[in-house]
């Protein structure tokens, strides 16, 4: 290896450590909404605040019921992406984003790593609507566009980063997508795979037109049009917890009111 070759690694392990050592209050902050979304849920399953059960309940926290959004309750394509089916699934998608969140927020930033996780989730739950007929919740389809994400960055970004790094990024990724979308299509798993491919598109392109922290910060018209898109991404996220905390506020109790907020049938599905 020749001197410059030598400098050039260097470098380069010396600029992923230090982006290793940023802080990740986003990534923090997402698992912080889902944990209490998860642990409000719980309390009301055991509360009895509707007559129908955990179904009644997932109605209630804004699951993605198709006919619901298509009335006009769109924010359900953002709330049900913070309410999960049970422990499992919630220890799946959390440990996930424990896992990868961090490692994106401090690789694209955290700004772009909450566009990449908002707008990826938002696709899987549209994909979701359009190809799935039962009703879903989760985040999968953020954690499906996270994975894209990160298999961009190490074959865009490959010579930013330590050779090594930039092969486990990469391609090394890659079987691991596949593996989960394939998991996704065994009968008889509640699985929604639509989330999952669409969430997986949005991150990887959204992520092909980004640039990196290890690069510094946008600049012109990138960077107004990155501070528009975080904006939204916060509004979004207000915009899904609110409309959920309003229908807790008014759907939840005794049968005749919950009723008039959800018809029966809907519970059968």
């Amino acid at each position: 290896m020749n001197p410059g070759d030598v400098v050039d690694t260097y470098r380069r392990e010396a600029n992923f450590a230090r982006a290793l050592r940023q802080p990740t209050p986003l990534t923090w902050g997402l698992l912080g909404i889902v944990l209490a979304v998860h642990i409000t849920f719980l309390f009301a399953e055991h509360s009895g605040l509707t007559p129908a059960g955990q179904g009644g309940l997932s109605l209630l926290f804004g699951a993605k019921i198709n006919e619901l959004v298509w009335e006009g309750q769109s924010w359900r394509l953002v709330s049900s992406q913070f309410l999960h089916g049970g422990f499992l699934h919630l220890a799946f998608n959390g440990y996930a984003l424990y896992l990868i969140g961090p490692l994106l927020e401090r690789l694209y930033g955290g700004r772009r790593f909450l566009v990449i996780y908002v707008f990826s989730g938002l696709a899987g739950s549209v994909a979701s609507v359009f190809f799935t007929d039962g009703p879903s919740v989760g985040a999968s389809g953020a954690i499906f566009g996270m994975l894209g994400a990160l298999v961009v960055f190490g074959l865009k970004f490959r010579t930013s980063l330590p050779p090594r790094v930039a092969r486990a990024f990469g391609a090394g990724l890659l079987p691991w997508v596949a593996i989960n979308l394939v998991i996704g299509l065994i009968p008889g798993l509640p699985i929604d795979n639509a989330a999952h491919i669409g969430g997986l598109i949005a991150g990887t392109a959204l992520s092909v037109t980004m640039g990196s922290a290890l690069a510094g910060k946008p600049r012109g018209i990138r960077s107004v049009a990155l501070e528009v898109a975080f904006g939204l991404c916060i509004l979004l996220i207000a915009v899904g917890l609110v409309f959920m905390l309003h229908q807790l506020a008014t759907c939840a109790g005794a049968g005749p009111r919950f009723f008039a907020c959800y018809p029966e049938h809907l519970l059968a599905r």
